[in-house]
């Protein structure tokens, strides 16, 4: 068994990334079409300028877009992670981290350390297991 990308995770991160999207979508659309209908009355009781405001849309659609794609790209990162290791490749495993953060580091004999993190993968613990490195046994519920 080899964990698998957790769906609270991937579920989670790609609401963020497209609630960003859409936020990104929302100040282009101010910016292209809303703003530049507005009369002058209106920017001058919120705006100082018509072009600032209109080009700190553009900025804002950019920066959330940018957020969106990196988010996205970082779940994608996680979801090719492999475990190409077995029970005889494994030297020993670090629980340091456990307790707080319910992440192990496995160190492999060929002296790689990988993190296993049970918040991005589902099925950490039963991988441990396998490995013959069973986790600590929880005080809280993971």
């Amino acid at each position: 068994m080899k964990p698998k990308l957790n769906r609270e995770y991937v579920v989670r991160h790609l609401a963020v990334a497209a609630l960003m999207l859409g936020m990104s979508c929302w100040f282009l659309y101010d910016g292209a079409v809303k703003y530049p209908k507005q009369d002058d009355k209106f920017f001058e009781e919120i705006h100082q300028k018509r072009e600032t405001a209109i080009a700190r849309q553009y900025q804002f659609s950019a920066i959330t877009f940018v957020a969106a794609v990196v988010i996205a790209g970082l779940v994608g990162l996680e979801s090719r992670k492999r475990f190409g290791f077995g029970r005889d490749d494994v030297a020993s495993v670090d629980f340091s981290k456990w307790e707080k953060k319910r992440i192990a580091y496995a160190v492999l004999r060929d002296g790689r350390k990988v993190a296993l993190d049970a918040w991005h993968f589902a099925g950490v613990r039963e991988f441990l297991v396998e490995l013959g490195h069973p986790a600590p046994a929880d005080s809280q519920p993971s």
